[in-house]
């Protein structure tokens, strides 16, 4: 693992998504379509830092699984929600040509 850097891209990120996790009541309800979205960017950066992440499964909430960081400080996690569409059954030869026919600017067909 290599040295965090605490004026690094994941702190600045874990920073932001705590500021959307305590902002006072006054400013209104937690955005957490924003704080998701956030946590995703995180992971990315996560990877790039060499801080270990991953994908974790709360037996108390089975529906929403867990981002999980190794912070050198220790571990630190958030619940998300699920991918909002049903898995259609592709194959990876479907993916692929989905991925490609993407590339391409083709509309799904």
């Amino acid at each position: 693992m290599r040295t965090h850097e605490a004026g690094g891209v994941l702190a600045m990120l874990l920073g932001t998504i705590h500021h959307h996790d305590v902002a006072p009541a006054s400013v209104g309800p937690p955005n957490y379509e924003a704080r998701n979205r956030l946590l995703l960017f995180a992971i990315g950066a996560a990877v790039t830092e060499g801080i270990p992440v991953g994908f974790l499964f709360d037996p108390a909430e089975p529906e929403w699984p867990c981002v999980m960081f190794e912070l050198p400080t220790g571990q630190v996690g958030w619940h998300l929600p699920q991918h909002g569409t049903p898995y259609d059954g592709h194959d990876t030869r479907t993916k692929y040509e989905r991925i490609r026919a993407f590339q391409e600017g083709r509309p799904r067909g």
